[in-house]
């Protein structure tokens, strides 16, 4: 199993991002491949940041659109209490909270989290 990491949405989105055509690309991979999926607890982070980047209202109900065109919701996956927990603890060791969510998601699955990330990249396994 694969995991999407908020890195791929924001670089996805913006066609002036270094990373904009392989994010896009990995972003693509969440239709054609039955093992990749992407994490409610990304699409979440992804709102926050672009609202933190100035998005109007307007402009992130255009975005939140975009993705849920491009991302089946059957595709969506959600955290379990257990890695609620689990994220607990990797946040008492100093990991920020939608990257422990994250990170937490892929251990309880074995599976690996496509991103750059090295917060994450530490404590699951991950790929670009």
């Amino acid at each position: 199993m694969r995991l999407i990491d908020t890195m791929v949405l924001v670089g996805a989105l913006n066609p002036k991002d270094s990373l904009h055509q392989e994010a896009f690309g990995h972003l693509d991979t969440v239709k054609r491949d039955l093992e990749t999926f992407l994490p409610l607890t990304s699409a979440v982070e992804f709102d926050l940041v672009i609202k933190g980047r100035g998005f109007t209202a307007k402009e992130r109900e255009d975005a939140l659109n975009w993705l849920a065109y491009t991302i089946p919701s059957d595709k969506v996956v959600c955290n379990s209490l257990a890695s609620l927990k689990e994220a607990a603890v990797l946040q008492e060791r100093g990991m920020g909270y939608f990257d422990s969510m994250i990170a937490a998601l892929a251990l309880e699955r074995d599976a690996v989290v496509v991103t750059k990330d090295r917060e994450i990249s530490g404590v699951a396994k991950s790929t670009w």
